[in-house]
């Protein structure tokens, strides 16, 4: 599967994720969190880019509720593809805690397609970026989601 293919792919399989009214999840209205909110809700997928979310010290996809998270996913993809150091952010997010679970079977399917072509097409291109423990762990992840 090519980068265009798989980006495609997750853009469709998402396409019917609605824009989330609130963005943060268990917001506490400290700033931080306000400005995570207010950062999210000022985009879309089509217009979010590595400005707001390729801080990994900085970055309001960590603040997300899970309805934010699929929103945004085709952009994870999509900056993964372009931005060979974002794919250890979208690896971290992938890895948390009920961020795979969230996922209908047809997303997981779609990113975990998504995950194997980013290994094909960027692997061997970017070897000390591209953690393979954390692309494993992702992708068993959503490996265990699909056999529920």
């Amino acid at each position: 599967m090519t980068p265009d293919e798989a980006i495609a792919a997750v853009q469709r399989v998402f396409s019917g994720v609605p824009r989330p009214e609130e963005f943060i999840r268990g917001t506490c209205h400290c700033d931080e969190c306000l400005e995570h909110d207010h950062t999210l809700a000022a985009h879309t997928p089509a217009t979010i880019t590595l400005k707001e979310l390729g801080n990994p010290g900085w970055d309001p996809m960590c603040f997300a509720n899970h309805d934010a998270f699929r929103y945004y996913m085709p952009t994870m993809i999509r900056l993964a593809f372009a931005d060979e150091y974002y794919v250890d952010q979208l690896l971290f997010h992938l890895n948390c805690p009920g961020r795979v679970e969230a996922m209908t079977a047809p997303e997981a399917q779609a990113v975990q397609a998504a995950l194997w072509a980013l290994v094909e097409n960027k692997g061997q291109a970017v070897p000390d970026n591209l953690n393979a423990q954390f692309i494993e762990q992702a992708i068993e992840k959503l490996e265990q989601h699909l056999a529920i």
